[in-house]
């Protein structure tokens, strides 16, 4: 998956699969509208993906170069 976004700091790359790490605040909120429900993520979804990937003994791999897209990359035993 590669997402064209402004990129994930290279200090934060390796953090990125720990549970409950949610980077920096502007990150951990979602946007709302006037008037919607606040909320925030828990920091679980790519810990749940790492975990999944290490049970059917893949793996899960991130880039993130300075000013280019971020790549998440699934790597499935054959």
């Amino acid at each position: 998956m590669r997402n064209p976004g402004p990129g994930i700091p290279p200090a934060a790359l390796p953090l990125l699969f720990e549970r409950f790490y949610r980077g920096t605040p502007s990150r951990a909120q979602s946007g709302t509208q006037s008037g919607a429900q606040s909320s925030q993520s828990t920091g679980l979804g790519l810990a749940i993906v790492k975990t999944i990937m290490d049970l059917h003994g893949g793996s899960v791999q991130a880039s993130s170069p300075p000013g280019g897209r971020t790549e998440f990359r699934l790597v499935f035993p054959a």
